[in-house]
Formats: C-alpha cells, structure tokens, sequence
C-alpha cells in the first residue's frame, strides 16, 4: 500500500487549504517513470497536474517521503532533484499564500516563474553539453552491464562510441558550435547525415545508421540522468538506416575444386588453402582457428572469442571429411594471422579458377581525395573472398542442404532466425531449388 506525504497550506486571506504531491507516470519502457505534480487549492476543481520531464527508474521513488531515492542509478542527480522537488513543492505553496485569488493559469504561472527563476541560478550543467556526457559516458563503460546480454559492455562497442564522439567533435568544429542534447532535433539530423556524407565520407548506410544509433543511446542515457532532451532525437524522426551489405559465398563444388587442388609445390598456398576449406566446414571466426585445441572424438569444443565476455556459449563441432583428410595428410595448419590470410587467399582463389563476376564491395583508392572508401561494384570473386567468406560459406551450405536453421545458428551465434536468414547468402533461384528439392521428396513418398 502507497502513503503520500500531504502538504498542506492554508491561505491567510481566503482560508483555502491547499495539498501539493508528487506523483509518477509510466512511460513505454516500464522499467522507468516521469516525476509530475499535483498542486489542489480548493475541493471540487481539479487540481493543476504536469509533467516535470524528470525520468527516473520506476523503484528508485520513495512515494512515502515523496523524494527520488539515493541508489546506484540516480547517485550522479539524487542531490539536485529532490533539492528541486523540495523548493518547487515550497514555491507552489509560498505563491499560493500571497495570492489572494488562485486558479489553473495562476498555477501555470506559478510553474513557469519557478523553472525561469531557477535556470537564472543555475550554472549550465556540464552533462547537458554533448562531448563532456559522452566523455563521462565512455569513461564508465567498462563498468557498466548491458542489459541485454548481462555482461560488461564490449570493447567493440566503446570502440564505436569513441568513432561517434570524434565524429560529433568534427561537427562542432566545422560549425562552430558546442553542443547539447536539446540541439538535436529533426533539423539536426538532416544536417549530420549530410555532414557524414560530405566531411566525413560515409556513405554506407549501415556506417550511417550505427552513428545515429549511439546519438540515440547517449541521449536515451542523458534523459535518465535529467538531462534536457529534445524530442525528436527517440522519434522516428531520427531514423537508424541501414542495408543489406553484399557478400559472397564459397558452395559445395567450389569448396571440393579448392580441397583437391594439388598445391604441394607452394607451401604457402598449401597452407592457406587448408585453412579455407576447414573454416568452411566448422563456421567459426578467423579469430578462432588459432585458438583450436585437442581435438576429441573428432569433434571441436571452443567458446567462440568474441561471445566470451557476452553470453559465453559453448561450440561443438564435428570434424567433416574433409578435414579428417587434410588433417591425416599434412596434420593441422600452422597459425596465420588474418591479414596474411586476406592476401593470400585471394591470389590462391584465382589459382583454381574462381573467377566468376559477382557483385560486392571493395575497399578502393579514391584519387581525387587520396583516401580509401568501400565501392559497391562487379568483381572477379577472387577478389571478395576474405576470412569471413568462410563462416558464411558453412551457413549458407547447411542451409541449403536442408539442415535446420536452429542447430545451424547454435554454432554460428545468430540469436534470432531473422538474422541468420539476412545473414546467409541464398539467391532468388537458390531458393527455388530448394523448394523443388523439397516437393520432389514429399510427393515422391
């Protein structure tokens, strides 16, 4: 059961007494509410109710003392805002009894003249600017727990935070400004996207898309803290794109053309031509194969790098004839870092003949701005296969051979079949074959 603290004044000149309470309203996200006003100055009329913008975690209200409470999640605010809730409760109550006449645009007034009063006070908040909150932001990450996966946030993800931030710092120096949460509005949007295009010559959607999405957490982050926000920013206004990036795929023939190839005159080819075809057939990243030990009942048993500080999940693998054979032939291939296999699988691809035109992206030298940037284009196939070819060469395959899509992605990671099935690479035609094959052997019965 709720208790609230009631406080009540009476007006010297009307004798009305008035009660002034806070009171929470849930957002979308249950897990956090916004702090609002209730000011009653006469039974009858209802009373002047607003929001005060001040989103905090739904448990961390003490409604009997009528106060945000002083836990892990609001240390950093706790002080300021219940500094605020006590002087606005205060100030309401105070203004009532000078009045000698009180009514709903005479609480409006109220309301307005304090936060007008208050902001000529206060000192600009360091956290309201941009680059200081994202500073702080990236500061704690290492200590913070995502929500998602329970773990401590990724290296890879401070990482993109970092690129963020230094994107957002380019802006303000180009347009000489500093900036603020509430600076991010529609319009704002609009001009990063084409400041990304044009400064800093990001055109991919999905590089695009990740820099509005971190703008989005910092200021999700921002508002929970207190910060003032601007709409916009978690509306569908700030749109996160993204597309499908192609890629290709080694199948089963090409895969077999490679396994036979006699390349025992160029060690160097034999050795990377190995490691193609293993990582074929048991999906994991290139940053694995290194990381392969005993191998037990032919079977692989590793705990892929990346989801070690995540979800921690246990792989299986078992050996496909193919790598018993490479195996009982020349042992296991000697460690190669993923650079050098970049290079070399690409010169041993063209060795076989795979060389079929396929569209994909490259990174290719622009000459007028002297730099890199990634093209969208027809290529030889050689030149698009790289180590994650691999990974996804094992899914595609099984796929396509009917192997269920749920025991493939315990071994490839995907947590949901949406993203497996984007991440795969079946054709229009492919997946037509698939379909014959499976009529074919529920009318033959």
């Amino acid at each position: 059961m709720l208790y609230n603290v009631i406080f009540v004044y009476t007006n010297v000149y009307t004798r009305k007494m008035a009660t002034c309470t806070y009171f929470l309203r849930a957002t979308k996200d249950t897990k956090y509410s916004i702090i609002n006003i209730s000011f009653s100055w006469v039974r009858g009329i209802s009373p002047f109710r607003k929001s005060l913008g001040v989103l905090i975690p739904s448990t961390d209200w003490d409604n009997k003392k009528q106060l945000i409470k002083h836990t892990d999640n609001t240390y950093k605010y706790v002080k300021d805002k219940n500094k605020m809730l006590v002087e606005l409760r205060e100030y309401f109550l105070s203004e009532f009894n000078k009045s000698g006449y009180f009514d709903k645009y005479e609480a409006e007034r109220v309301y307005t003249s304090f936060f007008e009063k208050d902001e000529e006070k206060q000192e600009v908040c360091v956290s309201d600017y941009v680059i200081d909150f994202i500073n702080k932001f990236i500061e704690e990450a290492p200590k913070r727990i995502s929500p998602k996966t329970k773990k401590p946030v990724s290296k890879r993800s401070i990482q993109d935070y970092r690129r963020t931030r230094d994107i957002l710092k380019g802006y303000e120096k180009k347009n000489k400004v500093k900036l603020k949460f509430i600076h991010f509005d529609r319009d704002f949007y609009y001009d990063i996207v084409k400041y990304l295009e044009l400064e800093e010559d990001l055109t991919n959607k999905n590089t695009v898309g990740a820099v509005i999405k971190n703008i989005r957490t910092f200021t999700k982050n921002a508002e929970r803290q207190g910060v003032k926000i601007h709409k916009d920013t978690l509306s569908s206004d700030f749109v996160v794109t993204s597309e499908v990036s192609p890629s290709v795929y080694l199948n089963e023939e090409e895969i077999k053309i490679l396994f036979e190839y006699d390349f025992s005159n160029n060690k160097r080819y034999e050795n990377v031509r190995d490691w193609c075809v293993i990582g074929c057939w048991i999906g994991l990243r290139v940053s694995d194969w290194n990381r392969i030990g005993e191998i037990k009942d032919d079977l692989i048993i590793i705990k892929p790098k990346k989801t070690l500080n995540t979800s921690g999940i246990e792989v299986v693998i078992p050996l496909h004839w193919q790598i018993k054979e490479i195996i009982k032939d020349r042992g296991f291939p000697k460690n190669i870092s993923s650079v050098e296999y970049n290079r070399v699988i690409k010169e041993v691809c063209k060795e076989v003949g795979i060389d079929e035109l396929c569209r994909g992206s490259l990174m290719v030298k622009d000459e007028q701005k002297n730099i890199h940037r990634k093209k969208i284009d027809v290529y030889p196939k050689y030149r698009l296969i790289s180590s994650h070819t691999c990974r996804r060469s094992f899914a595609t395959n099984l796929y396509k051979s009917d192997f269920p899509t749920y025991s493939i992605m315990q071994i490839t990671g995907h947590r949901t079949e949406k993203a497996f099935l984007n991440y795969i690479k079946v054709t229009p035609k492919e997946h037509a074959i698939k379909l014959k094959k499976h009529w074919d052997k529920y009318y033959s019965k």
